[in-house]
C-alpha cells in the first residue's frame, strides 16, 4: 500500500464508523440477550431505546477515553498521537477502496448482523439446499453464515483481495442452495410475513402475502448472484490497487 501522508476523515466517513460500531454492538448484545434468556425467560431482547443508549454511552467512553472503536479500525480512521487530535485515515486503504467497495462492506456487515439474530426473534427456519432444518440446526446455521458474512464485511472494508474472493464463493454457494430451495422459499416467504407482522404486532394484507410468495424465491436467486459478481469485482479491484 501506498506511503503517502494520512487524509483527513471527512464527516460522512466518521458518521458510517458509528453506524458499523451500531450495527456490530446491536448484534452481539441480541445474541447476548438470547442466550441469557434461555436460562433466564423473562430477560428477553432490550428494546430499541435501551439499545442506543447503551451504545451511545459505549461509543462515547471508547471515543473520548480511547480515540478508537472497532468501526473506525475497520475504516482506517486514527488520531494522531501529537499535535491536533484530528481523525485521519490510512493512505493505503483510501486509495484502495472506493465508494462503491464501501457500499458493499456495510451492506455485508448489515445482512450479517441481521442474520445473527433474526433466527431469535421471529424469523422461522430458513430453507437450506431443498431442505427445512429444525429450530436448533437452523439457528447453529444462521450463526455461522452471519459471521461468515461479517468477516467477509471486514475484508472488504479492510480492501482484502482474498476475504472478497471467500466471499464470491459463499455467495455462489448460497446461490446454489436458493436454486434448489426456490419452492421452499415461497412458503418460508409467507411464514416469515406472517410471523414478523405478528412479532411486530401490526395487521397483515393478504395481497402482501401473495406478493411475497411470487417474488421473494427470485429475488433471494437475483440478490446471491449479484452479490457473487459484485465481490468477484471487488476481489480484482483490490488486487490491482494494493
Amino acid at each position: 500500500m501506498s506511503d503517502a501522508s494520512p487524509l483527513p476523515a471527512s464527516r460522512l466517513r466518521r458518521a458510517l464508523g458509528l453506524y458499523i460500531d451500531y450495527l456490530l454492538f446491536s448484534s452481539v448484545l441480541t445474541l447476548l440477550a438470547l442466550a441469557a434468556s434461555a436460562w433466564w425467560p423473562a430477560l428477553g431482547v432490550p428494546g430499541l431505546p435501551v439499545q442506543v443508549a447503551l451504545f451511545l454511552a459505549l461509543e462515547a467512553a471508547l471515543l473520548y477515553g480511547l480515540r478508537w472503536t472497532p468501526a473506525f479500525a475497520l475504516l482506517g480512521i486514527h488520531y494522531r498521537a501529537a499535535g491536533p487530535r484530528l481523525p485521519q485515515v490510512e493512505p493505503g486503504l483510501a486509495a484502495a477502496e472506493t465508494r462503491w467497495t464501501l457500499l458493499l462492506g456495510v451492506l455485508l456487515l448489515m445482512d450479517g448482523s441481521k442474520t445473527l439474530v433474526r433466527w431469535g426473534l421471529w424469523q422461522p427456519p430458513q430453507p437450506v439446499f431443498g431442505w427445512v432444518p429444525d429450530a436448533t440446526v437452523d439457528a447453529v446455521l444462521a450463526v455461522a453464515s452471519g459471521a461468515v458474512m461479517v468477516v467477509i464485511g471486514i475484508g472488504v472494508l479492510r480492501a482484502r483481495s482474498a476475504l472478497a474472493w471467500a466471499g464470491c464463493a459463499f455467495y455462489l454457494l448460497l446461490l446454489l442452495s436458493e436454486l434448489l430451495s426456490m419452492e421452499l422459499r415461497a412458503a418460508w416467504a409467507e411464514a416469515e410475513l406472517v410471523a414478523r407482522h405478528a412479532w411486530l404486532d401490526r395487521p397483515l394484507a393478504d395481497d402482501r402475502i401473495a406478493f411475497a410468495r411470487q417474488w421473494v424465491p427470485p429475488l433471494a436467486v437475483g440478490m446471491a448472484a449479484l452479490m457473487a459478481a459484485w465481490l468477484a469485482a471487488a476481489a480484482r479491484h483490490f488486487r490491482r490497487r494494493t
